[in-house]
């Protein structure tokens, strides 16, 4: 088999050989092997498993795969998933498989698995992702190969231009050198291979120079945690060729660090180094055929297969399985389940609990109420209490008083006190008069006296007097006396008789003799022969060889030659050479001239120099005289002092005293105090709990709720998925896509080409083209030639002509006589005409909106131009003055399709709004709607009313209805929920103030809050019998006794409503009674077993949640 070199990276080449579904052309499944693009599978309501099929043409090595995510990121990147492979196409391999797999530390999904041989790659995707309401997976890429090293480090290196690096980057020229030094050394390279492999080789490459720099002695280590190294090949006097590559085979091993130990070789004149221009790892790939008992390669352990271990799965724990990472043992722990521990109630000491941070036990102590220690009262001295600062024994001592220690008065001797410094008992001693001792008088031997310099026991001592000691007479062996340096025992010694020792014979080696100086042994050591050692040649470095005083080695050094080393010249500051004695820069520092250093001056804050011992702004501070700083008084907040460690300031801050900052309560919101870390409203929000707020569902539309990151209405629009908008296809004009900057309709329009519009010819006047404003026709007419229109001359008669202003007969200054005729005249009397007025003719043009019909389109067209107020378009008036006022009607509209349509721009700004159509009356009602066959009044917030008037296209804010006052109805008043399926019911509400608002949204249960005043507040415990209802999420009937406050939320009276519950203690399954929980706002599945219980059941579950928190339906009833 060929070596496989794992040391550099390179990804294989193929082709999709199979797969199962592509959306369109646009994203093919090539893609995957391209460049660019992406892959996209076909959009599907329900879940399709997906898969595509790679072929690299024969079998290769790979270590690594990568799955990159398409630009949609991990919004379409596949949820579960599984990597198979095979050599033949027929016979599939599971190397690994995800569930529910999250895209986290970027858009690439990386596996290295062990290197193995393959032909075909299969990505099978079992559960696409849901974006929006389809199901489908996109994929940028996949990629297979050798994942390469992941470092490659040196023990040394020359330059930059040498650096280890150059050993993997496989150019031509380059080269790793190590550091070049005097004499021989001990080198090494080391390549991290990411992973643990099979290593069964490694390649070395001699540099392409003269000398070539590659060891003759060397050894290949492998290691699998860098911390204990095995040998794999060590090559002795080996002599390489330039340019070279040597190929070191051994057996397999697993490892994932290799390294060459190497020493180093002479490369130029007195100097040592070692280079080599290449250095790569070669390993066996997996056999999944056959297993090998010896050098076994291991396959990538998985939930399917053993690997050097064997994965459980979710929950599992069976014997010699290992627990994942996303095993749910391993999730944050709470006080209702374990993950990796099981956190403690407040206060609760049962073993195999963790206490929280929040335990009472951890605040503050004091002398009543223990934290983690209880405080002491002043001089208590029980077990288990820690003593206060200002506890009495921690004053100042005195005789009479005890601090720490009780002080001893001048020269008593009491237990338990301490001797201060002016004690009698201090001062200097006599023989009459005790200091810390008593001086002997001569020759006295009293206990608890110091002998003096000037006692007779301290003279020279003979043989008959004593001194310090008695000397012996000669051969005396008495005790106590001295041997004096005449006796014959200190005679010199011979191999025959003893002195203080016997001499041995010439090479003689028994014990308890000294050997002569004489013994051979002892002769002058040579270079070629031994005495007690060998002396070393001049220059010679072997070992158990004695440098000779002769060795040039030893020689002086000066400054123009080495000895043991070069001396430096005065001030010479050059690499290896050593700083004389006589160097200025030893001499002793002083404030004007430097020697290692110079020394400031008092209070001097030069540069570059040292401040000295005695400098004043070294004192001690205090509040009245600066040191190197000037400490403030208790509380100071003046500028440039220092506060001091005692500062009332720096006490520890609690919610009811200020220490640096004043802590907040729980919730609390007042200014100038801090939150706590555990405050509520800082905890991580979710989408069915807040945080600082609560995080929407991916296309969740409710109010107060904030948009992800990841929602499908962010993310980039195209003409095929909706973004924020659906971009419309060049050219489309379909209902709700957005026209694209790009579109052709919006480039510059011609006369040939349309934009926007299409522009007309000068004079053209064909259908749908727009006149521009050069056109000939827009200039300005006179008698003899045409703008838009063509003027007439003054009493001219012509076809086609207009009347100009001035025109005389426009005119007629003669006073009107009395005449009859069948019209009016344009000026008459009021009362100058009596009888009735019938018109008959054929006329219509349509119209739209909410704008003044053109005169065309009626047969009586009135047009009042005041501006003034009262203005009336058409007045109607009939049985005026009658006191039985008869079926009588002012204004009657009748017509086959509307009988009365009444339309007004209304005002925009501060005094009356105006209307469509007022009734109004004094005793009558205001205004009367009957139908027979269809609504009788129809009240659309929304302007939809297409179905009765489609020629009005009204936007409305959904205000349908205000109604002033007292309302009757006589019959059934029905209230749908017209939302899309799984929104909140409908509810009957009633408006409630709330304490906590930042935390309320749809769902919450909510209870008296111990505020009082009709206040409620988000539920906080189990089986709460103040609980009052569920804050509702569609509102429908509401009654609102709150006033206009920001703080008020509905709460469901009665019937359907979605409550948020918690089942992870419990299933909660349909008709289970739902009561308060110990997560806030939340309900569970409660049983009424005690009579504490009674009063706290909320409602019951119209269905069921199996685990975990979420919403369900609940019928609201109090029992």
């Amino acid at each position: 088999m060929e070596p496989v070199n794992v040391s550099l990276r390179r990804i294989h080449g193929g082709t999709v050989r199979a797969f199962s579904s592509q959306l369109d052309d646009a994203h093919p499944a090539a893609s995957v092997l391209a460049d660019d693009g992406y892959w996209s599978s076909q959009k599907s309501n329900s879940i399709v498993p997906e898969y595509i099929t790679i072929d690299y043409g024969d079998t290769v090595p790979v270590d690594c795969i990568e799955i990159g995510a398409a630009p949609a990121g991990r919004v379409t990147f596949p949820q579960d998933f599984r990597l198979e492979a095979s050599v033949d196409g027929g016979v599939w391999r599971v190397v690994q498989s995800e569930r529910k797999y999250e895209l986290e530390d970027g858009p690439v999904y990386r596996l290295d698995l062990p290197l193995a041989l393959t032909r075909f790659i299969r990505l099978y995707i079992t559960r696409p992702r849901k974006t929006g309401a389809k199901f489908f997976s996109e994929i940028g890429f996949v990629r297979a190969g050798i994942g390469g090293a992941r470092e490659v480090s040196a023990s040394s290196h020359s330059s930059y231009e040498h650096a280890p690096a150059r050993l993997l980057d496989g150019a031509d020229g380059t080269y790793w050198e190590s550091e070049v030094r005097t004499g021989p050394s001990r080198e090494h390279v080391e390549i991290d291979l990411g992973r643990t492999l099979q290593v069964n080789g490694v390649w070395l490459t001699s540099a392409g120079i003269i000398p070539h720099g590659f060891p003759e002695s060397f050894s290949i280590e492998v290691s699998a945690d860098r911390t204990v190294w095995a040998p794999l090949v060590e090559e002795k006097f080996f002599n390489a060729q330039p340019a070279t590559t040597y190929f070191h085979e051994a057996a397999v091993t697993p490892a994932r660090y290799v390294r060459v130990e190497m020493g180093t070789v002479p490369i130029e004149a007195k100097t040592f180094g070692a280079r080599l221009a290449g250095f790569a790892v070669s390993a066996a790939p997996f056999e999944f055929t056959h297993t090998h008992n010896i050098g076994e390669l291991t396959p990538q352990a998985s939930i399917f297969q053993a690997g050097v271990v064997r994965l459980a799965r979710d929950g599992d724990d069976s014997l010699g399985t290992v627990v994942q990472a996303s095993d749910r043992r391993l999730r944050d722990a709470t006080t209702v389940f374990k993950g990796v521990v099981q956190l403690a109630e407040d206060g609760d000491d049962r073993p195999g609990l963790a206490v929280q941070s929040s335990d009472s036990r951890f605040k503050p102590a004091s002398e009543l109420r223990p934290g983690v220690v209880r405080l002491a009262y002043d001089r208590e001295n029980k077990p288990g209490v820690a003593v206060q600062a200002n506890d009495s024994r921690l004053a100042e001592a005195t005789e009479t008083t005890y601090g720490i220690v009780r002080l001893c008065p001048d020269g008593v001797y009491s237990e338990m006190s301490v001797v201060r410094g002016a004690d009698s008992r201090l001062k200097k001693a006599t023989t009459t008069a005790h200091g810390i001792s008593r001086l002997a008088a001569d020759g006295e031997n009293n206990p608890e006296c110091v002998v003096q310099g000037n006692d007779r026991r301290l003279r020279d001592g003979t043989t008959i007097n004593k001194g310090i000691v008695e000397l012996a007479e000669d051969g005396e062996t008495a005790d106590g006396v001295a041997v004096q340096g005449s006796d014959r025992r200190l005679k010199d010694a011979t191999t025959t008789s003893k002195g203080i020792v016997e001499l041995a014979e010439d090479g003689e080696d028994r014990e308890c003799v000294a050997v002569q100086g004489n013994d051979r042994r002892l002769k002058d050591a040579g270079e070629s022969s031994k005495g007690i050692m060998r002396f070393a040649k001049d220059g010679e470095d072997s070992p158990l060889t004695a440098v000779q005083g002769s060795d040039r080695r030893l020689k002086d050094a000066s400054t123009m030659a080495k000895g043991i080393v070069e001396l430096a010249e005065d001030g010479e500051d050059r690499e290896c050479v050593a700083v004389q004695g006589n160097d200025r820069r030893l001499k002793d520092a002083g404030e004007s001239s430097k020697g290692i250093m110079r020394f400031a001056k008092d209070g001097e804050d030069s540069p570059l120099a040292a401040v000295q011992g005695s400098d004043r702004r070294l004192k001690d501070a205090s509040t009245l005289s600066k040191g190197i700083v000037e400490l403030a008084e208790d509380g100071e907040d003046r500028e440039c002092v220092v506060v001091q460690g005692s500062d009332r300031r720096l006490k520890n801050a609690t919610t009811t005293a200020r220490g640096i900052v004043e802590l907040a309560e729980d919730g609390e919101d007042r200014e100038c105090v801090a939150v706590q870390g555990n405050d509520r409203r800082l905890k991580d929000a979710g989408e069915s709990s807040k945080g600082i707020m609560r995080f929407a569902k991916d296309g969740e539309d409710s109010p107060l709720a904030a948009v992800q990151g990841s929602d499908r209405r962010l993310k980039n629009a195209t003409t095929t998925a909706r973004g924020i908008v659906e971009l419309a296809e060049d050219g489309e004009d379909a209902d709700c896509v957005a026209v694209q900057g790009s579109d052709r309709r919006l480039k510059n329009a011609t006369t040939m080409t349309k934009g926007i519009v299409e522009l007309a010819e000068d004079g053209e006047d064909a259908a749908g083209v727009v006149v521009q404003g050069n056109d000939r026709r827009l200039k300005s007419a006179t008698e003899d030639a045409p703008g838009i229109v063509v003027l007439a001359a003054d009493g001219e008669f012509r076809k086609g002509a207009v009347l100009q202003s001035d025109d005389t007969r426009l005119s007629d200054p003669r006073e009107p006589l009395p005449h009859t005729h069948n019209y009016a005249p344009l000026v008459h009397a009021y009362s100058s005409h009596s009888g009735t007025i019938r018109i008959s003719e054929k006329c219509s043009e349509a119209f739209t909106g909410v704008t003044p019909p053109s005169d065309a389109s009626a047969v009586v067209y009135a047009r009042n131009e005041s501006p003034g107020e009262g203005a009336i378009g058409v007045l109607g008036i009939a049985a005026m003055g009658r006191e039985i006022p008869q079926r009588s009607w002012g204004v009657l509209g009748h017509g086959a399709f509307a009988g009365v349509r009444g339309q007004s721009v209304g005002a925009d700004g501060e005094g009356p709004r105006g209307c469509g159509v007022l009734g109004v009356s004094r005793f009558g009602a205001g205004g009367v709607f009957a139908s027979e066959h269809a609504p009788s009044l129809v009240v659309d917030g929304y302007g939809s009313i297409g179905e009765y008037d489609d020629t009005v296209n009204l936007v409305g804010n959904g205000e349908a209805l205000l109604v002033r006052g007292s309302s009757e109805f006589l019959g059934r008043v029905r209230i749908h929920n017209r939302s899309r399926e799984g929104s909140f019911p409908v509810n009957i509400v009633e408006m409630f103030e709330v304490d906590d608002i930042d935390y309320i949204s749809p769902g919450d249960i909510l209870t008296v809050s111990a505020l009082g005043g009709g206040q409620l507040s988000r539920s906080s415990g189990a089986y709460m019998r103040s609980v009052i209802g569920i804050v509702s999420g569609n509102p429908t009937l509401v009654f609102d006794n709150t006033g206009a406050s920001r703080k008020a939320y509905p709460v469901a009276l009665s019937g359907r409503v979605l409550c948020k519950v918690d089942a992870r203690n419990r299933p909660i399954r349909p008709g289970d009674l739902i009561v308060t929980s110990e997560t806030p706002g939340c309900g569970m599945a409660g049983e009424i077993d005690s009579f504490a219980k009674i009063g706290t059941v909320i409602g019951k579950a119209l269905d069921g949640l199996s685990e975990g928190m979420g919403t369900i339906p609940v019928f609201v009833t109090h029992l």
